[in-house]
């Protein structure tokens, strides 16, 4: 999906003449297992929950005109990014946008059974009469619930008065981290893909990816011993480094020597790598020069044409050649 697709298919989301319809349904924990629960929500209070999205769909998406669009293992520290869910293994957290499980069919969410503490996360589903249809995954956040029986009073208004809470409170608003567009999962903003390693266990697919990419990089030669580079693969701050070599990029196609040359040649380069007798591989034995080598490999190291000066850059989108009109 491309970033045109997506906002094309979120349009009618805010389309005046679209009649949008909207069920909310809670994610919770029961016997340590997740479950799906409908929730009981009254009509105008989720007449005020689809206004709440509309409106940060309309902000933080379809209107932004910063935003980019790609795919989640190829990300990069850019701002305004989107992200399409590209792994073969997904978190059971999010499984939850994948369900084809009859929604109207679950059980209500049972306050006699259940407290609003047992809530993982809120499943949101937007749709229209023209069978266009979105499902919105929003991670539950404690600080999300005002509770009665903590250190803090909670005080609410009763006619020309102020009492005390008797009830929890739950506060709901606009913002989500995960959307389902079509066949595919979107990761929507930066907190996403905190929650995503912090509180879905991502870190440990992470982890298996940069596996994956440690194989075709010793299978490429570079290195007189792929061990330098597994003792970090365990580190997921690197962990992501080594997934984060873009699937684009054209180094690992090139020869072996080539890029040897190139980091021979290369006045930082040259300097932080060591090199065995017969200069063919490298020897990483500093974090420094293991950062680099990861860095190498994403072709991060750039000479101007026009200057001839040496550059480091993360971000790079290719130049197609326009064709004359």
């Amino acid at each position: 999906m491309t970033k045109e697709e997506f906002l094309k298919e979120i349009k009618f989301i805010n389309d005046p003449k679209s009649v949008l319809g909207i069920e909310i349904y809670f994610q919770t924990v029961e016997k340590e297992k997740l479950a799906l629960k409908k929730a009981d929500i009254a009509d105008e209070a989720k007449d005020e929950i689809l206004r709440l999205v509309k409106d940060y769909i309309k902000v933080t998406l379809t209107d932004n005109e910063e935003l980019l669009f790609r795919k989640l293992s190829e990300i990069d520290n850019r701002k305004n990014s989107v992200y399409s869910y590209d792994y073969d293994e997904m978190p059971e957290e999010l499984q939850v946008l994948n369900t084809d499980v009859d929604l109207q069919k679950l059980p209500k969410f049972d306050f006699s059974k259940q407290t609003l503490e047992d809530l993982r996360g809120y499943l949101i589903v937007i749709g229209n009469s023209h069978q266009h249809k979105i499902r919105i995954f929003k991670n539950f956040n404690q600080l999300s619930l005002i509770k009665r029986d903590t250190k803090y009073l909670g005080l609410k208004e009763d006619n020309q008065r102020l009492v005390m809470m008797d009830k929890d409170v739950l506060r709901i608003s606009g913002s989500f981290e995960f959307m389902k567009v079509k066949e595919e999962i979107i990761i929507v903003n930066d907190k996403a893909l905190g929650v995503l390693q912090r509180e879905f266990g991502f870190d440990k697919i992470i982890k298996a990816k940069a596996n994956v990419y440690l194989d075709k990089i010793e299978a490429k030669g570079l290195l007189a011993d792929i061990n330098d580079l597994k003792g970090i693969a365990d580190d997921v701050k690197f962990a992501k480094k080594i997934m984060n070599i873009k699937s684009t990029s054209k180094v690992l196609d090139l020869k072996p020597q080539t890029v040897i040359d190139f980091a021979l040649k290369h006045p930082m380069l040259s300097k932080k790598f060591k090199f065995n007798k017969a200069n063919m591989k490298l020897i990483l034995k500093t974090k420094v020069s293991k950062q680099l080598f990861l860095q190498l490999l994403n072709d991060d190291f750039l000479k101007s044409e026009l200057t001839n000066l040496y550059y480091f850059t993360e971000n790079k989108d290719a130049l197609e050649e326009e064709k004359d009109k």
